[in-house]
């Protein structure tokens, strides 16, 4: 087997493609669904949601604002997916098109697989943040016990390891 067949394998880069894009596609429909459901509990029309629990009771409005957290958190892991998606396209599939490159803002120019991980890090690590902020609106004003103190604790390790491993840069 020659190195142009083997080339012929990027082709595979497909599957990670359209995957990605399907699941941005489902992404944004979930995020629009929580929006609904957000102004479906402001509003009165929609009685419980995934926040609520029967043991504390939740203003409405908090609830709807944690709900919308929520929702954003899933917009945004729906915008990654397109920018993973574009990532691997042109990183492996496309023959280098500088036209639509040069349209493209800085920030959506992907240059290596490193950076493609540094974003889907980045990411991962603004959505534990949004996790616990969910958590914390949702339970109102009462007290958290130290298990909850984990998620900021992971958050600020996680980013912290991020910085390190680019102070070379």
């Amino acid at each position: 087997m020659n190195f142009k067949n083997f080339f012929l394998f990027r082709y595979m880069s497909w599957i990670a493609v359209i995957s990605s894009l399907i699941g941005s596609s489902l992404m944004f429909i979930i995020g629009g669904y929580k929006t609904y459901l957000a102004l479906g509990n402001f509003l009165g029309f929609v009685k419980r949601t995934r926040l609520e629990d029967a043991s504390v009771k939740i203003s409405p409005s908090n609830l709807s604002i944690a709900t919308m957290v929520s929702a954003m958190d899933t917009f945004l892991f729906a915008l990654v997916l397109l920018i993973f998606a574009y990532g691997v396209f042109h990183l492996f599939i496309a023959t280098g098109d500088k036209i639509m490159e040069a349209s493209l803002p800085e920030w959506a120019r992907i240059e290596s697989v490193t950076q493609l991980k540094t974003i889907l890090a980045q990411v991962i690590i603004v959505i534990l943040f949004v996790d616990f902020l969910e958590s914390v609106i949702s339970s109102g004003l009462e007290w958290m016990p130290w298990e909850g103190l984990t998620t900021p604790l992971a958050v600020l390790l996680l980013a912290g390891a991020l910085r390190l491993m680019h102070t070379k840069e």
